[in-house]
């Protein structure tokens, strides 16, 4: 999808939204307040936009991380970043934007940088979360060079609203010949974040009064919009104290959520697929980016057939799994086990043996139990379908009209069944209406959980074996390649739980505690976060403990040292020899707790 946006503010001082809209624009972006100051045209703009029936997005143009006004200071830096963005949402919501709202991000003239880029990027964060916490969909907005030298992407996930100006000094108009940039140090940066952009402004010049905006110069900035926040998603109320017991919810299993082909027969107002899905209620859903995301267990479940067949077009790893706990569905249904089902399609063989992914493997909710893939010779995705039990033997049916395709048995439709959680990144829909779990709702085995990777998932188990992530085996030195590569949870807030797991404290996403993580995973040595695990056996000659855990990679820092201590009963550590040699003794012998 490509849509025609533009952005407006005081600069113009007039605006036509009938005639904006007869030129083709879908989403007009206005701003909303320079600091916390209201732009004096917002309110009039705006009701416009909304009068049109055009799409309403807005920005504030923030000024926190300006050295001038907070001085270097992080806590002055919040303080003025909380103001301004509250007075952002408060108009936002009054004038009812239903499109993306920007956080601007610049430095004027003569204003230089007072934030480092981990500090910077921490408030950019904690912006974006306020405007998602108050109904709002948040993206930053700010050129290429700017983000590339001010802001962590490997923290800041949210959508991207990037200015680079290809025709810098020239008109440029909406004419279908914009292509995204991809060479050159910016287009090469952009096609590598490209799943991360919703909009790309490619101009800001010409053309202004064609699409009924009124500048002296005739400039306007042009955007091309290539999606739409997801406007579809509501929240469900707490479940009644009276209802039928459950242990789990079934819930929407990719940490993001789009839609590549839907179902085969029109329903809610979309459009039937006529392509591969036709007569099934199947969805095919493609990841966050480029590579093969993972899936995960939309409840607790066992593996019950894997089938391929004979041509290779058909041996794409079918996959029927079924429920081992009562789970509740967007139905309203209470599910005993065997009785719910989700059949899956495309992961790739290799990935299915690291993961054992095999008959009768068991997972928890929330573990690794599937992944996009290419098995069937087709492009990177994962097909999805569920249906109702009784379990039969096969799990599915000849379509009586369209012989040679199969349809799960008592199919039921996805976005109907499984609630999203909130933290799912919505990119694209597909049309359907998902409804996100309430915060109010606990959601067992779920939030941050990782894979175990052992086919009795959920049973007690503090072996070293299973209480390591499996080594990466890649060349990438980026943690968040290497946890997706072995199917993993990549998100900020899981590794600040891997990260505090294997003794790296005040989690940042600094490049060096990165690379401490990765070096870790490499060798096998990551542990999961809430095991209980050993330490790995030191091996050398040392007398010191520091050096010890040293040459395991691990914190040999005093304040470590004392909760390693505290953790294997050594109580009041005051770093003797005594106690070194304790804790050394016990870490040769591969029995040192980890804290």
């Amino acid at each position: 999808m490509m849509e025609k946006c533009i952005d407006i503010s005081r600069h113009q001082t007039a605006f036509d939204a009938a005639k904006c809209k007869n030129a083709g624009i879908t989403t007009v972006m206005c701003r909303l307040a320079y600091g916390k100051s209201k732009d004096v045209k917002a309110d009039i703009y705006m009701k416009a936009v909304k009068s049109a029936g055009l799409k309403l997005g807005g920005y504030g143009f923030g000024t926190w991380h300006y050295k001038s006004v907070c001085n270097s200071n992080l806590d002055t830096a919040r303080a003025v970043m909380k103001e301004q963005v509250n007075a952002w949402i408060s108009i936002a919501k009054e004038q009812g934007c239903n499109s993306w709202v920007g956080i601007d991000q610049e430095l004027e003239s003569k204003q230089t940088m007072g934030l480092s880029i981990g500090d910077n990027t921490t408030l950019l964060i904690e912006a974006a979360k306020m405007i998602e916490s108050a109904g709002l969909h948040a993206c930053l907005y700010a050129s290429a060079s700017w983000i590339m030298a001010n802001v962590n992407l490997s923290r800041f996930t949210y959508p991207l609203w990037v200015a680079y100006y290809k025709w810098y000094g020239t008109k440029k108009d909406f004419d279908g010949t914009e292509s995204f940039p991809t060479t050159g140090t910016y287009g090469k940066w952009m096609t590598e974040h490209k799943n991360q952009i919703c909009m790309w402004q490619f101009t800001s010049e010409g053309y202004a009064s064609k699409y009924g905006a009124t500048h002296g110069s005739d400039g306007l900035d042009k955007n091309w919009l290539y999606y739409q926040p997801n406007a579809n998603v509501v929240t469900p109320t707490s479940p009644a104290a009276n209802q039928e017991h459950f242990d789990e919810y079934c819930l929407f299993p990719m940490s993001a959520l789009r839609v590549t082909q839907g179902l085969g027969f029109t329903v809610d107002g979309v459009k039937a697929s006529a392509y591969s899905h036709l007569y099934q209620t199947a969805y095919d859903f493609a990841g966050e980016d480029t590579g093969k995301s993972p899936v995960y267990a939309p409840f607790s479940c066992e593996v019950m057939r894997i089938y391929n067949g004979r041509s290779a077009g058909s041996k794409c790893n079918f996959t029927w799994f079924a429920n081992t706990k009562r789970v509740k569905c967007m139905n309203g249904k209470v599910y005993k086990p065997g009785m719910l089902f989700v059949m899956m399609a495309h992961c790739d063989t290799s990935f299915m043996q690291a993961h054992g992914i095999r008959l009768g493997a068991k997972f928890s909710q929330g573990e690794v139990c599937y992944s996009e893939g290419n098995a069937g010779g087709v492009g990177s995705h994962c097909h999805m379908t569920f249906g109702e039990g009784p379990w039969d033997g096969k799990g599915w049916h000849e379509i009586s009209n369209r012989k040679g395709s199969f349809e799960i048995n008592n199919p039921l439709p996805l976005h109907k069944i499984c609630w999203m959680r909130l933290e799912c990144k919505v990119l694209d829909t597909g049309g359907y209406t998902w409804v996100r779990i309430s915060k109010t709702i606990k959601l067992p085995n779920s939030e941050g959980s990782a894979p175990n990777n052992n086919n009795n998932a959920g049973s007690a188990n503090n072996s070293n074996s299973t209480a390591y992530f499996p080594a990466y085996t890649g060349t990438s030195n980026s943690i968040i390649t290497a946890l997706n590569a072995i199917g993993v949870n990549s998100s900020y807030s899981y590794r600040e739980k891997i990260a505090q797991a294997n003794g790296i404290t005040g989690y940042r996403g600094t490049a060096q505690q990165n690379l401490n993580m990765v070096a870790l995973l490499k060798k096998g040595l990551l542990v999961k976060p809430g095991s209980a695990v050993y330490f790995p056996a030191y091996t050398g000659n040392s007398g010191s403990i520091a050096a010890a855990l040293n040459s395991l990679g691990i914190d040999s820092s005093y304040s470590y040292r004392e909760k390693i201590a505290a953790k294997n009963g050594i109580t009041g550590y005051k770093g003797t020899p005594a106690q070194n040699t304790r804790m050394l003794n016990l870490l040769k012998q591969g029995k040192l707790l980890k804290p």
